[in-house]
């Protein structure tokens, strides 16, 4: 009996550390990626923006909330999103929200998908227990296919799904299907087609 109460503690004791360390790696990761990102928003919105990388991912996401392109945040909704982004790219052309943050999207990608996820699985690696190290190695392929489809699904895929449910972890994947839109909507300037 004492055996399985000292085993029982001695898991909890382990879960508390694998929690404590998970958190120290998310409250990092998004402190890089607020920190690496401030400056471009000042840059674009002004000095006194109060404008993150977090809100504007919380705004995209809304707005493809409200124009009914995502019913919830699970990995099995964004996957949904990919394939209608990639197959319907007419649709966001004339959203003026999506259209402003796709603009600007260039400038947070390497960032917030590659440069924060490497400094904190390398700062962190003693406490890795999460998806990152799978979402930073997804990362390389996603940016030498040119964020293609199937590129950006292996991502998605290498999220946990308790990750995902994190703002810190589907920002980068706003910002890429941002960026995929970004490119789009140059192609069809310099096609003069609306």
């Amino acid at each position: 009996m004492v055996y399985v109460r000292v085993i029982i503690l001695l898991m909890t004791i382990h879960l508390h550390s694998i929690c404590k360390g998970q958190s120290i790696i998310n409250e990092g990761l998004e402190a890089c990626v607020e920190h690496r990102t401030v400056e471009i928003f000042k840059d674009v919105y002004g000095e006194n923006s109060q404008m993150g990388v977090y809100e504007m991912a919380s705004l995209v996401e809304g707005e493809f909330k409200s124009e009914g392109f995502l019913n919830n945040v699970t990995k099995e909704d964004y996957l949904r999103l990919v394939e209608y982004i990639y197959s319907n790219k007419r649709s966001f052309y004339e959203n003026d929200l999506i259209r402003e943050f796709s603009g600007i999207s260039g400038l947070l990608i390497t960032s917030i998908v590659i440069d924060c996820p490497y400094e904190i699985v390398v700062k962190e690696r003693n406490k890795l227990n999460s998806s990152l190290v799978l979402q930073l190695s997804n990362a390389s392929e996603l940016q030498a296919s040119g964020y293609e489809k199937e590129a950006v699904i292996d991502y998605i895929d290498g999220i946990d799904e308790i990750d995902f449910s994190r703002m810190v972890y589907r920002a980068p994947v706003i910002v890429i299907l941002l960026f995929h839109l970004e490119n789009v909507f140059r192609d069809f300037s310099e096609l003069g087609e609306k």
